[in-house]
Parts: structure tokens; sequence; C-alpha cells
């Protein structure tokens, strides 16, 4: 634009932003239509190719269609936390450049939002990896892949750990702040919210506590991933692998089932009594009772 026309580029809401100034109001506008089409063009790529994920089928037999691979769901998660995030944050500042509305503390959760995400790619990318890696090492003399093939249980494991330790760490970025009332949230370099000043000290060591879980989550599944890279064989890779005596035996696999179905539905319960608990303690912050 500042080859086209005469106009001034100035540091726009969020990182990363520009913001074009100019005395023709209708240059910026065509810019952003622009802007728009080729972002509505990359979501529909986006879209379609996850539909066709879930609607691919064998050619010759339905049934031999193989299930939906553990890393193809974490990376498909990932894609729609990272682009989701990006997509708001390209309608905050749109709003801010086109309308004029007050939009920084928006702009500034999205900002850390954004920097959670980060890791997003990154994490797609070893996941891939990982099963491109199991899929070589089960790949038949004849040259088939077993449809059950992938990697080590443990690691898939790793990779649903570490996706829902981004999910966590992205929720924590944006409820914090809505709840807290705070005026402009804080973020450290990672993209992870910091307590707002002022907040009870239980509340910035709960904070604490969750972002170092996240933490530890995340790096932990981010090292099982790796590790299994290392140490797989064909002999240790599903289906060629036994599974361990615990898991063969069909009253294991449903004590198993039902235990993380138990762990699952605390999870939800903590989170809901966490988000229950920040509003509850918000509005007594925000009355002058605490």
């Amino acid at each position: 634009m500042p080859f086209c026309v005469t106009c001034e580029a100035e540091k726009g809401e969020g990182e990363g932003n520009v913001a074009f100034v100019t005395e023709e109001p209708m240059i910026p506008l065509a810019l952003n239509v622009i802007r728009y089409i080729g972002l509505f063009v990359l979501y529909v790529g986006i879209v379609a190719v996850c539909i066709s994920v879930f609607t691919i089928t064998h050619p010759y037999d339905v049934k031999l269609t193989p299930p939906i691979s553990p890393a193809m769901l974490c990376v498909m998660n990932l894609t729609l936390l990272f682009f989701g995030v990006y997509f708001l944050r390209f309608i905050s500042t749109s709003l801010a450049q086109l309308s004029g509305l007050e939009v920084s503390r928006m702009v500034a959760i999205l900002e850390g939002a954004r920097v959670t995400v980060m890791f997003a790619p990154m994490l797609s990318v070893l996941f891939l990896g990982v099963r491109m890696r199991a899929l070589q090492l089960t790949r038949a003399t004849d040259g088939t892949i077993p449809t059950s093939a992938g990697p080590q249980p443990w690691v898939q494991d790793g990779m649903f750990l570490a996706t829902w330790s981004v999910l966590v760490q992205l929720i924590m970025v944006i409820l914090v702040p809505i709840c807290t009332g705070a005026a402009k949230p804080e973020f450290d370099q990672m993209g992870n919210v910091k307590a707002p000043e002022g907040v009870h000290k239980c509340l910035g060591l709960f904070i604490e506590v969750i972002h170092y879980t996240c933490l530890i989550a995340m790096y932990g599944g981010i090292s099982l991933c790796v590790t299994g890279v290392f140490m797989m064989t064909p002999e240790n890779l599903p289906p060629y692998s036994e599974p361990p005596f615990f898991f063969s035996v069909p009253s294991s696999k449903c004590f198993v089932r039902l235990m993380g179905f138990i762990l699952l539905a605390l999870h939800f319960v903590h989170s809901s009594f966490n988000t229950i608990f920040l509003v509850v303690f918000a509005f007594f912050l925000n009355t002058g009772l605490v």
C-alpha cells in the first residue's frame, strides 16, 4: 500500500498489525475487503479439509476404512484453536481500524491467546512425524499398512495430554481477565495469564498452579512423543505388539474406560467449579466485600 498511495504506516492493535493512515477513506476499506476475501478462502479450505477427514471412505469397501487416528484428532483440535484465535484477533483489529470502537481489552486478551496457541503448529508437526514413523515401521512385506497401525498407546496418550494442556491454557488466558474484570490483562512472554494486581493471594496461587500444571503436562506429552520415536520397533507397535495382560482382559478394558469417563467427568466438574469460583470472587471483589 505505501508504494501505491500516499499514506503513513503506524503500529496497529496487537503484535504484528499495521495501520495505514491516509486521506482517502475508501482505500483502507478496499484493502480490508481483499484481506477478508483471502481470509474467507483460507478458512473455507481448512473446513473442507477437516470435513474430508470424516467423510473419506475406502474406495471398494466402507468397512475397510480405518478410524481417524489420535494424531489426526489432535492436529485438527490444535488447528481449530490456532485459526480460531487468529480469526477473532483479525476481526477485533479490523473493528478497531474501521469503526473506531474501543476494543483494546479484547485485543489484549486475544494477543495473549495468540501467544498461547503458537505451540499448535510445532505440536502438529511432531504428532504427524511420530505417526509417519510408526506407519513406516509397520509396513508389511507386500507394501500394505495395517489399518490399526500407529504409535505406541502411551505415545498417543502423550499427544492428547499436550493437546489438552494447550486448550486449558487458552481457556485460562481468556477467562481470568474476563472474570476478574482487569482493565488490561497481563501475560508473560509465553502468553500465560498473570494474576491481576490486588487480587486475593489464593486466586493468584490458583492461577500459578494451573499454569505450571499445564506446562508440565504439555512438555510431558512432548517428551513421551519424542521418546516413543526412538523406542519404536515393528515388534512393539500396533498391531504386531501384544497389549499388556491388564489391557487384554475385557473386564479390564471396561474398567479403564470407566475410569477414563470418571476422570473426564471430574475434569468437567473441576473446570465448572473454577469458573463459578472466579465469577463469584470477581463479584465480591467489585462490590468491595473482599
